[in-house]
C-alpha cells in the first residue's frame, strides 16, 4: 500500500489528538476597537446513538498561525467528566468563537465511540473554506455526524461507522445563540457552509486504540 503523507500525518493523529479544543467566548464579550475581529456561531453534534460515550470531532484552521483547533460535539465539565447536550433530537454543542478576520477552514473529521474505536476519512477531504469580518456575527451551520452501529465479536451494539454531514439548524442554534449573547440579538448573519454530506471518498479508515495497563 502506498504511504502518502496524508496517511502518515492521520496515524500521528490517531495516536495522539494534538491541539486545542475550541471554547465560547465569555456571555459579555463585545468587540474593541481595532481588534480585527469576528465572531463564528456553529454547533457540533452526533446522533443520539452515540450516547454521552461518543464524540464528533471536526478540525478547524490545520496549518495556520496559531494552530489546528479541535471542535468536539460535547465538551467536558470536568477533566475526564463529559458535559451534557445542548440539544434534545442530538447529543451536541453550540460554539460561540472570536477568530480573526480573514479565510478560514474546516479541514477534516473524526469520530471516537466511545470504546477505543476511532473514525476517520480515508483520504484528505476538501476543506470548507469561511470567511471571518471584523465586527461581523455570522452563522455557519451544524456540524454533525452521522452514525452507523453494528455488534462487535461479543455480540454487543457499539457504534462502527459514521459519516459527517453540514445542516441548517438555524432556528435551533440562533435561539440559544441569542438568549446566550443577548447583545447580538437580531445581528447574525447566515453564512452557511456547503449543506449536505462532507464526503468526497465514501470509505473511511478505522483504528483501535490500545490501552496499555501498567504491570506492578
Amino acid at each position: 500500500m502506498k504511504t502518502t503523507p496524508w496517511r502518515i500525518a492521520t496515524y500521528i493523529l490517531i495516536a495522539s489528538l494534538t491541539g486545542c479544543a475550541a471554547t465560547s467566548i465569555q456571555k459579555d464579550f463585545a468587540f474593541k476597537a481595532g481588534a480585527n475581529e469576528g465572531i463564528v456561531v456553529v454547533s457540533i453534534s452526533h446522533d443520539l446513538a452515540g450516547r454521552r460515550a461518543s464524540k464528533a470531532i471536526f478540525y478547524m484552521d490545520d496549518g495556520l498561525p496559531g494552530g489546528r483547533n479541535l471542535l468536539f460535539s460535547l465538551g467536558e465539565a470536568a477533566p475526564g467528566i463529559t458535559r451534557g447536550s445542548e440539544f434534545k433530537d442530538s447529543y451536541g454543542q453550540l460554539l460561540v468563537l472570536s477568530l480573526p478576520a480573514g479565510k478560514h477552514t474546516i479541514d477534516s473529521w473524526q469520530i471516537t465511540n466511545g470504546t477505543g474505536l476511532r473514525i476517520f476519512p480515508k483520504e484528505k477531504p476538501q476543506p470548507l473554506v469561511f470567511e471571518v469580518v471584523s465586527g461581523q456575527v455570522k452563522y455557519l451551520g451544524n456540524l454533525h455526524a452521522n452514525l452507523a452501529s453494528g455488534k462487535n465479536i461479543f455480540g454487543v451494539t457499539i457504534i462502527g461507522n459514521g459519516y459527517p454531514e453540514i445542516r441548517d439548524q438555524r432556528q435551533r442554534d440562533i435561539s440559544i445563540f441569542e438568549d446566550r449573547y443577548p447583545q447580538f440579538k437580531n445581528k447574525i448573519i447566515i453564512d452557511l457552509l456547503q449543506p449536505g454530506p462532507w464526503i468526497q471518498f465514501p470509505e473511511t479508515r478505522k483504528q483501535i486504540d490500545t490501552v496499555i495497563m501498567p504491570v506492578k
